[in-house]
């Protein structure tokens, strides 16, 4: 669906963003068995995401309430009811090709905003390959136009708060707040597409 850029190690490398499927859907549950005594926070904290996200995307896709491809998301534009969408990069450079290098979840909410609730590389990602945060950003601005979004914001954590500020410089609509905000990011959908050029 969109292919992005990312580095592993110094190497510049591709990735793709598609819908995930239910396989995958197993195998995000799955990414604990990658923990071990000396994980990081980080490592943690992605497989955490990962299940969180998928046990709520479960729960909109039991009721219909979830797209399963850009196109569904697109025809369902108009509808004020909440649609959410889980998406999962792969790369034929993975060490598990047919896997999830990364995950996002996004919800568009009723008046039309979108909301990545979670987003996480793979826990053997960390320190190995660069550009997730950016290549979700292009993949949050992609969806964002298809279901007719004019902004979107997500939270962050103390550790990601650095690293979006760096991706995303001074579109934060928050950006000067007294006293600063500094967990929320709300974006503009046109300024994201512009940190894609």
């Amino acid at each position: 669906m969109l292919i992005v850029p990312l580095k592993k190690g110094e190497a510049e490398v591709e990735a793709t963003w598609r819908f995930a499927t239910w396989a995958d859907v197993g195998v995000l549950q799955g990414w604990t068995e990658y923990l071990g005594p000396d994980s990081s926070g980080n490592m943690r904290d992605s497989t955490d995401f990962a299940r969180q996200a998928v046990l709520r995307w479960q729960s909109y896709a039991d009721i219909g309430r979830s797209a399963e491809s850009l196109a569904a998301a697109a025809r369902k534009r108009l509808d004020r009811q909440e649609l959410v969408a889980l998406m999962v990069l792969t790369a034929s450079w993975w060490f598990r090709p047919e896997e999830p290098l990364a995950f996002a979840y996004f919800r568009r909410t009723w008046c039309g905003g979108l909301y990545l609730e979670f987003m996480a590389g793979h826990p053997l990602a960390e320190g190995q390959v660069s550009g997730l945060l950016r290549a979700t950003i292009s993949c949050l601005a992609k969806v964002a136009v298809a279901t007719g979004c004019e902004w979107v914001w997500w939270e962050a954590t103390e550790e990601s708060f650095p690293k979006y500020q760096k991706v995303v410089g001074n579109k934060n609509i928050l950006e000067g707040f007294i006293p600063p905000v500094q967990d929320l990011f709300v974006v503009r959908v046109s300024e994201l597409q512009s940190l894609q050029k």
